[in-house]
């Protein structure tokens, strides 16, 4: 017992390592921690959540399409799966609404306590063959200190 507390003691009293454990904290002090989404990026997602809300109902992209990441990666009934750039990925949303008219439109879950906060839902639409209930899902990144779509999926 009397060794294992002088080993202890030695490490803990030794420069070297009380250094390493200096420059530990000072780097967790100095690098903020991306996990905790601050109230300033909250306010920015929920601008980014409202224009995608207020473009589906409408069945338009023109309020959110400026908040596509350059790469998107997108999913549509009928359509695949793919990844696409910011321009791409907003013709082929568009493309999509323009034939399936939103019917109504629920936002289930905003998840937005994690660094790539998105939101799931639901959407009613009619065009083609009819009605048909489908989930939506939404994820954001940050870019250039604002959010990004960077994931659409209708399935």
């Amino acid at each position: 017992m009397r060794t294992v507390v002088t080993i202890v003691l030695f490490l803990a009293s030794h420069p070297a390592e009380s250094q390493v454990l200096q420059r530990r904290n000072d780097v967790r002090n100095v690098v903020p921690d991306r996990s905790i989404p601050t109230e300033r990026s909250q306010q920015a997602l929920k601008t980014a959540v409202r224009d995608l809300e207020t473009g589906l109902r409408s069945s338009s992209t023109a309020p959110f399409a400026p908040a596509f990441a350059s790469s998107v990666q997108v999913a549509l009934p009928g359509m695949g799966r793919g990844q696409y750039s910011a321009n791409q990925a907003g013709q082929l949303i568009a493309g999509y609404l323009a034939r399936h008219r939103v019917d109504s439109l629920v936002v289930e879950r905003i998840e937005s306590a994690v660094a790539a906060p998105y939101i799931f839902g639901s959407l009613v639409v009619s065009g083609g063959a009819g009605r048909d209930t489908l989930r939506l899902y939404v994820a954001f990144v940050m870019n250039d200190a604002r959010w990004s779509i960077s994931h659409f999926s209708l399935y």
